[in-house]
């Protein structure tokens, strides 16, 4: 079973299946249900599924030591990970929800689909730019703290800048800069939780929870949810985190990146 998952022909298969599907849902406008949005919901997971499985067994294939915590030291990776965990939380608007300024509009049927549409990108988004890229940047250029610096810096920015393309699908160019930058620094957070935890999976968890936060009632719900206190409350959390990540980067040391690569410290 492992020498089928690591061979290049079923990592071509899937790859194929993975382009065949996004012709048809692309070009072809195929649907899945005559909802618009529950069938937008049922192909995103579908493809975001297919591409998530894609680049985990690229990363089985290079052999990255990222599915475990090190030294079974799961309390300290929660942990660590915990003032990310409620910046992720924060995204959701509490406070609009409480006072019934937001509120849902669709069925529990739709927010389980959207649960596992938000889990789906999560598995997608960080196999591909944690998992992936950032790897392979940092193993290219972090020999010292500033390295692994300037590795969170280039691969956050590519995670930022590939959503532009969010342009072509309609989306406006202010909200789309405002993913962009909001894209590269959570991309920075949760790139330092892989490389000091050493475990994917608590970032597809962190990102799932936030697109879930985030777009939760954007997508599945009405109303008002950005008020003044939501506001304020947001920037003290994010100044927090940032200052945060921003000494947690720099804990991070090279024995921790010898861990992943399964390199003699």
């Amino acid at each position: 079973m492992i020498k089928i998952i690591k061979s290049t022909k079923f990592l071509i298969a899937l790859l194929i299946v993975l382009f065949c599907y996004s012709i048809l849902v692309d070009v072809f406008k195929i649907s899945l249900n005559a909802d618009k949005l529950l069938s937008d919901m049922l192909n995103m997971i579908i493809t975001r599924v297919l591409g998530g499985i894609v680049f985990l067994l690229l990363i089985i294939r290079y052999d990255y030591n990222i599915f475990k915590f090190k030294n079974n030291n799961f309390l300290k990776a929660v942990l660590i990970s915990l003032p990310c965990l409620l910046i992720c939380i924060n995204n959701l608007p509490l406070i609009a929800i409480i006072t019934k300024n937001a509120y849902l509009i669709r069925s529990s049927r739709d927010l389980m689909i959207f649960i596992v549409q938000c889990f789906s990108i999560g598995l997608f988004e960080e196999m591909a730019f944690r998992g992936i890229v950032l790897l392979l940047i940092v193993n290219k250029f972090a020999k010292t703290t500033k390295g692994i610096f300037i590795s969170l810096i280039l691969s956050s920015a590519i995670f930022g800048g590939i959503h532009l393309f969010n342009i072509f699908s309609g989306a406006g160019i202010g909200d789309t800069i405002l993913q962009v930058g909001y894209s590269f620094l959570m991309g920075g957070m949760w790139g330092a939780i892989l490389l000091k935890t050493h475990n994917i999976w608590l970032c597809v968890m962190l990102h799932a929870v936030y697109d879930f936060c985030g777009m939760l009632m954007p997508t599945l719900g009405a109303g008002t949810w950005w008020d003044l206190p939501t506001i304020i409350i947001t920037v003290i959390f994010s100044i927090a985190i940032f200052i945060y990540i921003i000494y947690l980067i720099f804990t991070i040391n090279i024995k921790d990146i010898n861990y992943i690569y399964k390199k003699d410290n």
